[in-house]
């Protein structure tokens, strides 16, 4: 197995592991993070909280349907991963979520803007890995 594929499947394992994490937390919450969600969209008073609240609900699917296509290679569905870019970027979804994490763990500020370039870098170098593998392997 070339490189370049295991790069893919553990963008795929991320983003699966992503989904399952979410879940997880979603359940275990004591105050029910999908009534928290339900409810600020309500409360922001933007029309039509039903379809907002679905769209965001259709985005973390669609993250878990990429990691499936990226562990088992489906190059038909990486165009979902050019889709998805723009969304990470604006709901602050990153593909490597477990450095974050790590920076969080260890009180490691990086700033406004520094984690916004950060994450920036990382959904573009995705984007651009996506692209190659998609393009230049068979």
């Amino acid at each position: 197995m070339k490189t370049l594929e295991k790069v893919i499947i553990a963008i795929g394992t991320l983003d699966m592991g992503y989904f399952a994490w979410l879940v997880f937390n979603t359940l275990s919450a004591e105050r029910g993070e999908l009534a928290l969600l339900w409810s600020s969209l309500a409360a922001f008073g933007l029309p039509f909280p039903e379809v907002q609240f679905a769209a965001i609900i259709l985005f973390y699917l669609s993250i878990l349907v990429c990691g499936f296509a990226l562990v088992f290679r489906w190059r038909k569905v990486a165009w979902l991963n050019y889709v998805q870019s723009p969304l990470r970027l604006i709901f602050v979804v990153p593909t490597l979520y477990p450095l974050f994490f790590l920076f969080a763990k260890l009180d490691i500020e990086l700033g406004f803007f520094l984690s916004l370039a950060l994450l920036g870098a990382i959904e573009i170098g995705r984007v651009v890995i996506v692209y190659r593998w998609r393009t230049h392997t068979t």
